[in-house]
C-alpha cells in the first residue's frame, strides 16, 4: 500500500478570532491523519496570533506564520512557502470542511496521480440558508483528464465557464510544485485567485472532479473573498495582458489565444455593461471606454476586423449605457439651469 501524502492546509487570517478555533477544530477532526496546518496571521490585531499559538503548543500538525500586513495574496504566498506538504489547500478561516473531505481528496488523486482534485461545495449565507453546488466534469465526458489541451483550454480558453477551479484558488488539492517560481506581484486582493490559477494553469498536466459537496463555503457579506468585483477597469486589462503573455511564452497555441481573447472580449463588455454607475465620475466613465477599446484592439491585433454580428451587438450594448449616462447628465445639467432662471424672475 503507497504511502499516505502529507497535506498541508493553508489558512491565511487576518483578525479572524471570531472563527479561528471553529476552523482549526474542524480541520483536525479530519478522517486523514498524515497532514499540517499552517496558519498565516497577516498582522492581525485581535487575538488571533495568541489562539493560534496555542494551538501550535498543543499539536505538532500545527505552525504558525506571523507576519506584517500584505494581504491575502502574499499570505498565501508566505503559507505556501512555509508548508511542508507535497499537496495544499489553501482554506478560509470562516469555511469547513466535511471529516472525510482531505481524504476523499487524496484517494481520488492517487488513481491517477493528478495535479489538482476539485470537489462540489456548498454555501452558507449569513441568514443560515445554504446553496449546493455540485461540481461538473472538466468537459462534457470526463471526471478526469490527463489531456493537457482540454485544461489549458478549459482554463484559458472557451470551456472557461466548465471549468470548476478557474476563478476560486481555495479548497482544491493542488501538488505544491505548481507554485515553485511563481510570480506572486502578478495578483492584487481583488483578482488573486484568478491569476494565481492562470499563472500556473500552463503546468497543470491532469485534473480530477469530484461531484460531491465536501466543503461549506461561508458566504460573508463584508468579506472580500466574496465580495469580488472588476470596479477597476484596469483588473481586466491587467489579467488580459498576463494571460496572452503566458499563452504566446508558454504555450504558444494561436488557436488558444483566439478561444481566450473572445471569451476575454465578450467578459469585458458584460462586465462594464452591468457595473456601469451613473455615478461614477468622468474620469471613471472614461477609463472604462478605454478599456473597452482595448479590449476590441487586442482582439482586432490579433485576428482582423471584428465579424461576429455576436460580438458587435455586444460592443453596442456595452457602450450604450456610456451614452444615456451623457444624456441623462445633459439633461440635468438643462433643467437646473431652466431651475436656476426660473428662480431670478
Amino acid at each position: 500500500m503507497s504511502r499516505d501524502p502529507l497535506v498541508s492546509v493553508c489558512i491565511s487570517v487576518y483578525n479572524g478570532e471570531k472563527f479561528l478555533n471553529r476552523c482549526i477544530d474542524n480541520i483536525l477532526k479530519q478522517t486523514y491523519t498524515n497532514l499540517e496546518i499552517v496558519i498565516v496571521n497577516d498582522g492581525s490585531t485581535d487575538k488571533t496570533r495568541e489562539l493560534a499559538e496555542n494551538y501550535a503548543m498543543t499539536d505538532k500538525r500545527v505552525k504558525v506564520v506571523n507576519k506584517q500586513n500584505e494581504g491575502l495574496n502574499y499570505a498565501r504566498r508566505d503559507g505556501i512557502a512555509n508548508a511542508s506538504g507535497e499537496f495544499i489547500i489553501s482554506h478560509d478561516v470562516d469555511d469547513l470542511m466535511k471529516s472525510e473531505y482531505i481524504e476523499k481528496m487524496v484517494n481520488a488523486q492517487r488513481k491517477g496521480d493528478y495535479d489538482v482534485v476539485e470537489c462540489g461545495t456548498i454555501f452558507v449565507y449569513s441568514n443560515g440558508s445554504e446553496e449546493r453546488h455540485e461540481q461538473k466534469p472538466l468537459t462534457d465526458a470526463l471526471i478526469e483528464t490527463h489531456d493537457a489541451t482540454a485544461i489549458r483550454s478549459a482554463i484559458y480558453g472557451d470551456n472557461f465557464a466548465k471549468i470548476p477551479w478557474s476563478t476560486v484558488c481555495h479548497e482544491h488539492l493542488y501538488r505544491k510544485s505548481l507554485f515553485d517560481g511563481i510570480d506572486w506581484t502578478l495578483s492584487n486582493e481583488k483578482i488573486e485567485d484568478i491569476l494565481t490559477n492562470y499563472n500556473i494553469g500552463w503546468r497543470i498536466r491532469s485534473v480530477a472532479v469530484i461531484p460531491d459537496c465536501l466543503t461549506y463555503y461561508t458566504q460573508q457579506p463584508d468579506s472580500l473573498t466574496h465580495n469580488v468585483k472588476f470596479e477597476d477597469p484596469e483588473d481586466l486589462l491587467r489579467i488580459r495582458h498576463r494571460v496572452s503573455s503566458l499563452i504566446n511564452e508558454k504555450i504558444v497555441d494561436h488557436a488558444l489565444l483566439q478561444q481566450y481573447l473572445t471569451k476575454d472580449l465578450v467578459l469585458a463588455l458584460w462586465t462594464f455593461f452591468f457595473e456601469v454607475d451613473k455615478r461614477a465620475s468622468k474620469s471613471y466613465l472614461k477609463r472604462r471606454k478605454t478599456a473597452i477599446s482595448e479590449a476590441v484592439s487586442s482582439f482586432c491585433q490579433q485576428f482582423g476586423p471584428i465579424e461576429s454580428a455576436y460580438l458587435k451587438r455586444m460592443i453596442l450594448v456595452a457602450r450604450l449605457p456610456f451614452y444615456l449616462i451623457y444624456v441623462f447628465r445633459g439633461c440635468r445639467r438643462i433643467l437646473t439651469q431652466k431651475v436656476s432662471d426660473f428662480g431670478r424672475l
